[in-house]
C-alpha cells in the first residue's frame, strides 16, 4: 500500500485546520462584531480552502475525513437554506402581511369614524 508522502500530511493537516478555522471563526465573527455578512464570507471561504487541501492530499487519512465533514457542513447548509426558504420566510411573510393588512383595516376604520362625526357637527 502507497504511504502518504510529506506533501499530503501537509495538505491533510491543513485542511483539517482550516475546517476547524472556518468553523470556528465565523461563529466567533458572528458572535463578537454582530456581522453575518463577513462570518459568512469567512466561513464559506475556509470550508471551500478546507476541501480543495483535503482532495490535494487525499492519501493522508486526515484529509479524507476533512472531505467528509466538508461534505456533511455543506449538506447541512443546503437542507437548512431549504427549510428557511420554503417553510419558515413564507410563513413570516405571510404574518407581516396580515398585520399590514389589520393595520390598513384598522385606520380606514378610524378615518371613516371621523368623516362620520366631522358631518354630524352642524357648520357654525
Amino acid at each position: 500500500m502507497n504511504e502518504p508522502s510529506s506533501d499530503d500530511r501537509l495538505f491533510g493537516v491543513l485542511a483539517v485546520v482550516l475546517l476547524c478555522v472556518a468553523l470556528l471563526g465565523s461563529a466567533w465573527i458572528a458572535a463578537v462584531y454582530s456581522k453575518e455578512e463577513a462570518a459568512l464570507s469567512f466561513g464559506t471561504v475556509g470550508i471551500l480552502l478546507a476541501l480543495v487541501f483535503g482532495i490535494a492530499g487525499w492519501r493522508h487519512k486526515a484529509a479524507k475525513v476533512t472531505v467528509g465533514m466538508t461534505g456533511v457542513v455543506l449538506i447541512l447548509l443546503l437542507l437548512g437554506w431549504l427549510i428557511l426558504t420554503t417553510i419558515i420566510v413564507p410563513k413570516k411573510l405571510a404574518a407581516i402581511r396580515a398585520r399590514q393588512e389589520a393595520r390598513r383595516t384598522e385606520m380606514e376604520r378610524k378615518q371613516a369614524e371621523m368623516e362620520r362625526r366631522g358631518a354630524e357637527q352642524p357648520a357654525p
